[in-house]
């Protein structure tokens, strides 16, 4: 056997360390699909997804991707609820822990059922800005921290 085909398994190993270490740590190009977070995310927008891999950590408020099993797909969604939150939906308000939510970023008023969640251990309550026009956990109930592939830093 040559020395060439000798290096070739270590040539292959450091390949795919490389990938798992790519995907596990390098940001991750999303194209938003859909009105469900106008006016904040347009369709056809490019974001940035800070892809945490085992270590992931939200807060109420990030924008996150999510794998969408159900319909084969992904979404964007903001976080609203985190785990031992009390989310209250009511009058077509959104009350986190009692508190009414300032939502600056929503263009018209959510039109909705009254509705009340807590929010279990590893699990999220999203919601899109575009509150009439989207499917979120009202629709699908809470999102897995496991279905949350990043949090949106940047977007184009």
């Amino acid at each position: 056997m040559n020395g060439a085909s000798k290096s070739l398994p270590k040539y292959i190993f450091v390949l795919i360390v490389f990938f798992v270490l790519f995907q596990l740590f390098l940001p991750m190009v999303y194209i938003v699909d859909g009105v469900s977070m106008e006016p904040t995310f347009n369709a056809g927008d490019i974001t940035i997804i800070d892809y945490y891999g085992m270590n992931k950590k939200f807060s109420n408020g990030d924008i996150v991707v999510i794998n969408n099993d159900a319909q084969h797909t992904k979404m964007i969604k903001r976080i609203i609820g985190s785990e031992g939150d009390h989310v209250i939906i009511k009058d077509n308000q959104v009350y986190v822990n009692e508190e009414l939510l300032e939502e600056d970023y929503l263009l018209e008023p959510m039109v909705n059922k009254d509705m009340d969640f807590i929010v279990q251990k590893n699990k999220f309550f999203v919601l899109g800005d575009n509150r009439n026009n989207s499917i979120d956990s009202r629709n699908i109930g809470l999102v897995d921290i496991s279905d949350i592939v990043g949090k949106v830093i940047y977007h184009l």
